[in-house]
């Protein structure tokens, strides 16, 4: 487990949303606007997480973009030991029972009997105790989801647990974190494009301009 971190600078000319979102190379997963916060022009805001898994259930009817993804109960997981679950419908509500090893440490297992009415409910995976990835409940389904993500960050109007249409986003930029680096560092600019940088290389960098004039302004990569 890890501490993680983005730093962004909102260096536009807009108030917006940043969003930070995760892709899965599995189709059949929607993503979900993980981390958002609103930032005004000339400020700056952090996103922290740790890369912990998790289970989650959202009463969200018929799943589609949009979709707001309020998560009703959270159960923490953990590949090698907590990796199955099973989602029942009883006495009018949903609750996770069960959870458990599953048959491999490869997937994240979401079992569903018989009692799961089909377009109600939702079930996925999130990190931090955050959702990040969904999937449309139906009876009498298992779901496996392979722990794979890419870390994404857009802007615009967003609101965390929001189902998004990733292949419409035009304006984001995917955020790698290089072996053994746990903070990148963003820049939106007055052009509305993006700069990325590891968090050190800009402290150093800065305290490097500062040097040579006390007006040097950190993030300026």
């Amino acid at each position: 487990m890890h501490q993680y971190s983005i730093i962004v600078i909102n260096n536009s000319t807009n108030t917006t949303d940043f969003c930070v979102y995760q892709k899965n190379s599995d189709k059949n997963l929607e993503s979900l606007a993980w981390l958002t916060k609103r930032a005004h022009p000339d400020t700056r805001l952090v996103f922290k997480w740790q890369d912990t898994y998790c289970f989650f259930w959202s009463e969200t009817g018929t799943l589609s973009s949009g979709t707001i993804c309020v998560a009703s109960q959270i159960c923490p997981a953990e590949l090698s030991t907590s990796n199955q679950i099973r989602l029942e419908y009883t006495d009018g509500a949903y609750q996770f029972m069960d959870q458990q090893k599953g048959s491999t440490n490869q997937y994240f297992y979401v079992i569903q009997d018989d009692s799961i009415p089909a377009n109600k409910v939702s079930v996925g995976i999130g990190m931090s105790e955050i959702g990040t990835f969904i999937r449309q409940g139906q009876p009498n389904l298992t779901y496996d989801f392979l722990p794979e993500h890419e870390y994404w960050i857009t802007f615009g109007n967003y609101t965390e647990g929001q189902v998004l249409d990733t292949n419409t986003i035009n304006n984001a930029i995917q955020i790698i974190f290089p072996t053994n680096v746990y903070s990148m560092t963003v820049i939106l600019g007055k052009d509305n494009t993006w700069k990325t940088e590891t968090t050190s290389i800009v402290n150093e960098k800065f305290l490097a301009a500062r040097k040579r004039s006390r007006g040097a302004i950190w993030g300026d990569i």
